[in-house]
């Protein structure tokens, strides 16, 4: 068990210093968005419902048992903002400073990998917002207190040193665990979810390929569709073009956006497909909503129909050479589907998620020795895809081949929805609290 520390605390809730700082801001600009703050507090809330973690407050802080002091991120784009440390009461300094507890900067749903400087060739630098954070909690005493950064980004390194102090990441399982949940929900309201046996019976329905999903516009996802062109007839594909916010963009403006893309990343070839690609656009299925990651019984009949499936995970372009991984509940769908998959996403997902304790299925794609998927060239990672593609849809689609994955299929279901994620994840607070 884990003690998370918060400015108060109450039967059903808590008061984190960032709260604080939000609702004073609130008062004074009328700008009443808290959208992310109800999302950390319901995720925090989760957890101290099990037996991993315990909410107390500064004065019920136990020195004998570990402890990190919370801070939630209520926002993404300035999530490292300083104001909450000029906001740290005397009492509370006093007592972070005398037991040198460790501070956890949290949005368990979100990527927070932006503490690092990802414009460098590696990933040794910081970014100097977290560098601000340093410095100004040294300002109040508080110079060797580590930084624990929670979310749904892994940078694979050891922790940073910065001045007296360590700054590391710890993976939020927040959409892990939440694949027992859907299991749960799906059985009691649609018992929609594909086990290996009913893949079997479908076996004579299996008339596609893949299932790949899009919903919002992100560049390795538009890359990715233009070089898989010729195959999308042969699965179930979606690419709808919207934006974070829901807003459908026009098909002049996707256009515009696919263009440009392409000569970022110097895309001849892709470029020329743009025109034919958006023929179709946008590419829909029926009920195709805002749920289309989430827990949809529609999308999961399409799943049946299929061999595997492409995940279309979060990512970042602008970091797409880094030792990153990035996952949110878009993994979840094949695992719960008994589907064999490949990742889109950053380099690292494959290795990272055998890290997790899952089986991956890219050496059925890839030849052994062959790393231009998890590289770093754009040109050399699509090609690689292609072909990836191509090779799984010659050799891997047929009943006959999937039936030989039911173990690692049942394994990874199994490891998904009777793994206690949270309870992992404390375990890892708990081994770098001393780092």
């Amino acid at each position: 068990m884990i003690q998370i520390i918060t400015e108060k605390k109450g039967p059903n809730d808590f008061l984190c210093i960032n709260d604080v700082v939000q609702d004073l801001s609130i008062q004074h600009s009328g700008n009443y968005n808290i959208e992310w703050k109800d999302r950390n507090h319901t995720a925090w809330n989760k957890r101290f419902k099990t037996e991993h973690y315990k909410n107390i407050s500064i004065d019920e802080y136990d020195p004998t048992q570990p402890a990190y002091y919370l801070v939630t991120m209520p926002n993404t784009i300035d999530r490292f903002n300083t104001t909450w440390a000029r906001f740290l009461t005397q009492h509370t300094i006093d007592i972070l400073k005398q037991h040198n507890i460790p501070f956890l900067l949290s949005q368990p749903l979100e990527h927070t990998h932006d503490y690092i400087d990802t414009g460098q060739s590696n990933l040794n630098r910081l970014d100097y917002k977290i560098m601000a954070v340093d410095s100004l909690l040294a300002s109040r005493g508080l110079h060797t207190n580590n930084i624990a950064i929670h979310g749904i980004s892994k940078i694979h390194r050891h922790a940073h040193q910065l001045n007296k102090r360590k700054i590391f990441d710890i993976f939020s399982t927040e959409f892990l665990n939440q694949g027992r949940f859907y299991l749960e929900e799906d059985r009691n309201h649609l018992n929609s979810l594909c086990t290996f046996e009913d893949h079997i019976k479908c076996k004579d329905i299996k008339t596609k390929t893949f299932i790949l999903l899009n919903r919002l516009l992100r560049d390795i996802r538009c890359i990715s569709a233009l070089k898989l062109l010729p195959y999308l007839d042969n699965g179930v594909f979606t690419f709808l073009g919207r934006e974070t916010n829901n807003r459908q963009l026009p098909i002049t403006e996707v256009k515009e956006r696919l263009n440009l893309i392409c000569d970022i990343n110097n895309l001849t070839e892709e470029k020329d497909k743009v025109t034919t690609f958006l023929r179709n656009f946008p590419y829909e299925l029926n009920h195709d909503d805002l749920e289309n990651q989430r827990l949809n019984h529609t999308i999961n009949d399409h799943r049946k129909e299929v061999y595997y499936e492409i995940v279309a995970e979060t990512h970042d372009m602008n970091i797409f050479d880094k030792d990153l991984s990035i996952l949110s509940e878009k993994i979840l769908w094949p695992i719960l589907n008994h589907l064999p998959f490949i990742v889109i996403g950053h380099r690292r997902n494959h290795e990272f998620l055998r890290e997790l304790g899952f089986k991956t299925f890219d050496h059925l794609f890839f030849n052994k020795g062959d790393h231009r998927f998890t590289g770093t060239n754009v040109k050399e990672f699509l090609l690689c895809l292609e072909q990836g593609v191509n090779h799984y849809n010659n050799t891997g689609c047929n009943i006959d081949f999937y039936k030989n994955l039911e173990d690692d299929l049942k394994f990874n279901f199994n490891h998904l929805v009777n793994t206690d994620w949270f309870k992992e994840e404390s375990e890892w607070l708990i081994s770098n609290q001393n780092i």
